[in-house]
């Protein structure tokens, strides 16, 4: 099956779609300026994952490069429900380490903040190779009491995430190349 997504940086123009997004997948609220300094700032980036038939964004990474500790911080990642178990999450934490870190990709550190009650996210985190190193209590404050605290998780992004991602590219690659000698012998 070929790949039916595109991952690129956000634009002004997405700023809107992608507020939304956040505000329909996360417990935080994020200002405007947020997002814009997402745009301007040389050691901040957001991408987004959108169906390649076009629409707007179903799924977002935020990340800030913190280049005098060799470390990303995953700032804000979501997808929504209906795009999940389509590997958007990794493919787009990948994406963000290769756009900040570029040919150190490999030896940067990751980190990111994870409320305590998010089970998938805690998951997600370890299968990348993130794991809990301490924990921030009340956090998340305008979650219920109870479930405000929060992990930071961090750690170097794993073989396996990179190998989710390689299988993906490849089986798609090997769609295409089936796809053209079909259409070379009709």
């Amino acid at each position: 099956m070929l790949d039916p997504f595109t991952i690129r940086k956000m634009t002004r123009l997405d700023i809107l779609s992608v507020r939304e997004l956040h505000a329909t997948l996360l417990p935080v609220s994020y200002s405007r300026s947020f997002f814009q300094n997402l745009l301007v700032q040389q050691t901040r980036v957001c991408l987004v994952a959108q169906l390649k038939a076009g629409g707007d964004p179903v799924a977002f990474i935020s990340a800030a490069m913190h280049p005098e500790q060799q470390r990303i911080e995953i700032l804000t990642l979501g997808v929504l429900a209906a795009y999940q178990r389509h590997r958007l999450a990794t493919r787009l934490l990948l994406a963000v380490i290769d756009t900040l870190a570029g040919d150190t990709a490999a030896s940067t550190a990751v980190f990111a903040q994870v409320p305590a009650s998010a089970e998938p996210a805690k998951s997600f985190y370890k299968h990348m190779g993130l794991h809990p190193t301490d924990v921030t209590r009340d956090l998340y404050r305008n979650l219920p009491p109870g479930s405000r605290d929060g992990y930071l998780v961090s750690g170097r992004v794993t073989a396996a995430g990179r190998d989710d991602v390689d299988r993906i590219v490849d089986s798609s690659m090997w769609e295409m190349l089936e796809m053209g000698r079909r259409l070379e012998y009709t």
